[in-house]
Order: C-alpha cells, then structure tokens, then sequence
C-alpha cells in the first residue's frame, strides 16, 4: 500500500494500529518529525523522501533515523519540484532525483552510493 498522507499521520496511525496492524507500504512524501517515524515503526511502512522533507529544518535528523530502519525510497514527484523551480517538463525529473540524493548526501554526511544500496535493497526486500 502507498499511503499518500497530508496533515493527518495520527489518524492514520490509529486506524493502521486498530484495523490494519500487519500492513505493508510505504508513506509517499513523507514531510513528518522522528517522533512519527518512531511511531510508523512498529508497522512495516517505509518512507519515501522528497524534495518537501529537505524543506524541513531537523531534515538530517529524520533521514538519519529512516535510515536506521532501512526502509527508505528517494521519490521525485512532479515537474513543477524540479531543482530551482524550473518547470521544464519531463527531461528534468531525473535531474531532480539525482540532486535529491545529492542534497540527501551532503544533508546527512552520507555517500550517495551508499544511499541507493539502500534504497536497493529496501525494494528487494519490500519485492517492489
């Protein structure tokens, strides 16, 4: 499952937690704090990081604690997040991810290499 979730993790989380405990997903764009990946860990819910998470402040500290569970995909989501704003079209949609990880790297003080490994084997393990 893909949640695609905006403002609303806590109810999310409940339902998950009452209705849905054994699920299996990945939250797209995840924008949330450690605390809600904390809080998603117990369920086997991945994160998927995008150019609106690096927007936050604490955006390190959040990516750092989704790659300690190891559950991570790096997501670029439309033209119009391109770097610089440039609503080029399609062409740059891989630009961006490459500068999402590359802004992720230097974020974390992590090499881009190792980050895609990562993200590798998150899909391998999820049999994405």
């Amino acid at each position: 499952v893909i949640l695609h979730i905006v403002h609303r993790y806590n109810e999310i989380y409940h339902t998950l937690k009452n209705d849905f405990p054994n699920i299996r997903g990945y939250i797209h764009g995840f924008t949330g704090s450690v605390e809600l990946v904390e809080m998603f860990s117990r369920f086997n819910i991945g994160f998927s990081i995008g150019n609106k998470l690096l927007a936050k402040k604490d955006f390190p500290r959040v990516i750092q604690r989704i790659i300690q569970r190891g559950l991570l995909l790096f997501e670029t989501d439309a033209p119009f997040q391109q770097p610089g704003g440039n609503n080029a079209g399609q062409t740059g949609l891989l630009a961006n991810l490459t500068s999402l990880i590359n802004q992720v790297s230097k974020g974390c003080n992590l090499p881009a290499e190792d980050l895609l490994d990562l993200q590798w084997e998150t899909m391998l393990m999820m049999k994405c």
